[in-house]
């Protein structure tokens, strides 16, 4: 399974109900719901700012919560791995049964 970019990752930690897990991974959440919620009224700066807020606290989650939380993560999937990808799809991380 790979996880694309820091929208892909809050959308399966959401799904899959795994947002109590860490504060780091509400912290993903609620950063990408901020950034949904910003309208288009925000300067494009603005919002810039938002996404690479909540693309740091990814990096972070994928770097140093998501190790200790990977029985959990490989859980939801049937698939043998989870690869976590930027927006540039260079890997920044990777887990597997």
């Amino acid at each position: 399974m790979d996880i694309g970019n820091v929208t892909q990752f809050a959308a399966f930690i959401s799904a899959n109900n795994l947002i109590n897990l860490d504060s780091s991974l509400s912290q993903v959440v609620r950063c990408m719901d901020t950034y949904n919620a910003a309208c288009n009224c925000h300067k494009r700066e603005d919002k810039l700012e938002i996404y690479a807020s909540c693309n740091q606290t990814y990096y972070h989650a994928v770097k140093n919560v998501i190790p200790k939380l990977k029985t959990q993560f490989l859980a939801t999937t049937q698939e043998r791995q989870i690869a976590f990808y930027n927006d540039q799809h260079q890997l920044i991380g990777i887990m597997s049964r």
